[in-house]
């Protein structure tokens, strides 16, 4: 048989097209009538009669393939550029799951799905070779080389010319299940690689090179590669790695930080700083008593009633304030420590928009409890002098936040008080 890509057998095409046979028969016969195909004899069976496509044949198929071209590119006509990328990522994506199906059920049917792999060829007596076995089955085996970047065509192919120690084409085709008019591409593109070889060209055949070799050449074109890569990486100019934040979680509502700091105040041990408007806390209660029963010790500075009872440790109402209008009134927080390790941090500016931070950050911890222990200080202060401190600076104690020491008219003066009183 004379190896060619407008050639096949009846019997390849009922199968390939999934005709019967007699369905086959009667279509080549219309073909044959408009001298579109001519039947041939296969020149290796007497009994077998092979298909070949006439010039007229061939000239039909250039105007059928350029005509469907035509029609397809009508068909993505309204496709912009970066639309015609996606959709080839994504049809490229069902083709190759499409002929991995093809690939697992074309093989397991020639070899089955078992470990060793067997073929049979013809001896040089004319005789049968006698089995040979393959430590993986070529499914697997086929599979590894396109991890190292044969294509599925390419890797079935190689590993169908080292099954047959060398094939035509259309040998190739047979035992592989690679479309014929896609196996003679394949093995140009396997000689271009450097993976098999041409023995013969009446009819061409084709042999694998040794595996040893194919994966030497593989190994120093990956060490090729590998190395341009690094000269190349390093070459760049490499900013300063950043360094990384804080792990501190963010919220948006006070209703989010109060389940946080009831989640934390159940984990405590010893000690929780606590700093807050009353109407602020009241989610807080059955957490606070809870821990307290469990013997932790509570630090809270509060603004207006307590909407709980006291717990067990020190609890300060913030008094300096009360009674006195000051422009930042309106501003609510939320201060939690739990254990000097885990911290929330929550700011209501307008009193309803609220921004919230925490986590198990010791040192954000640290400068919580500082802020809270420093208004506990001047409670205590307050509690014990509160005429002499109000002398000195002003309803509130707001004239505490004067730094310059100077006027407090201008730019940076500090809040003024009014008492209600």
């Amino acid at each position: 048989m004379v190896d060619g890509p407008y050639r096949m057998s009846p019997t390849r095409l009922f199968k390939g097209l999934m005709l019967s046979s007699a369905g086959i028969t009667s279509r080549l016969d219309r073909l044959e009538k408009r001298a579109l195909v001519r039947r041939l004899r296969d020149p290796n069976d007497r009994r077998g009669v092979m298909v070949e496509l006439t010039e007229e044949g061939r000239s039909v198929l250039e105007h059928a393939v350029q005509a469907n071209t035509a029609a397809e590119r009508e068909l993505v006509a309204d496709l912009g550029p970066a639309e015609l990328e996606t959709l080839a990522v994504l049809l490229k994506k069902v083709l190759a799951r499409l002929e991995t199906q093809g690939d697992r059920n074309s093989w397991s049917t020639r070899h089955g799905a078992c470990v060793n792999v067997a073929h049979y060829g013809r001896s040089d007596s004319g005789g049968v070779r006698r089995m040979k076995t393959v430590p993986e089955s070529a499914i697997s085996i086929a599979e590894r080389l396109t991890q190292l970047g044969f294509s599925q065509y390419e890797a079935r192919t190689y590993v169908g010319l080292l099954m047959s120690d060398g094939a035509t084409g259309y040998g190739i085709a047979n035992d592989t299940g690679v479309p014929q008019p896609k196996v003679y591409e394949t093995l140009r593109r396997l000689v271009d690689r450097g993976a098999a070889v041409l023995t013969a060209e009446h009819p061409a055949r084709y042999a694998a090179v040794p595996p040893s070799d194919l994966l030497a050449a593989l190994q120093k074109e990956f060490g090729a590669r590998l190395e341009a890569a690094r000269t190349g990486l390093e070459s760049l100019p490499l900013r300063a790695a950043a360094r990384a934040g804080l792990p501190l979680a963010r919220l948006d509502t006070l209703s989010a930080a109060t389940r946080r700091a009831v989640d934390a105040i159940a984990t405590a041990h010893t000690r929780v700083y606590i700093s807050g408007r009353g109407e602020d806390l009241k989610g807080l209660a059955e957490a606070i008593d809870e821990a307290s029963g469990r013997g932790v010790q509570f630090v809270i500075v509060h603004f207006g009633r307590l909407p709980f009872v006291a717990p067990r440790g020190k609890v300060m109402r913030h008094a300096s304030t009360e009674g006195t209008i000051y422009a930042s009134r309106k501003t609510h927080h939320l201060a939690v420590v739990v254990d000097s390790r885990w911290a929330l941090w929550a700011l209501a500016r307008d009193g309803h928009d609220w921004e919230v931070m925490h986590g198990e950050v010791p040192l954000v911890a640290s400068l919580v409890k500082s802020y809270i222990r420093h208004d506990l200080f001047v409670q205590r202060m307050y509690a014990d002098l509160p005429n002499e401190l109000e002398g000195l600076y002003g309803p509130g104690l707001l004239q505490l936040s004067n730094l310059s020491g100077g006027d407090w008219s201008g730019e940076g003066a500090p809040e003024t008080a009014v008492s209600e009183s």
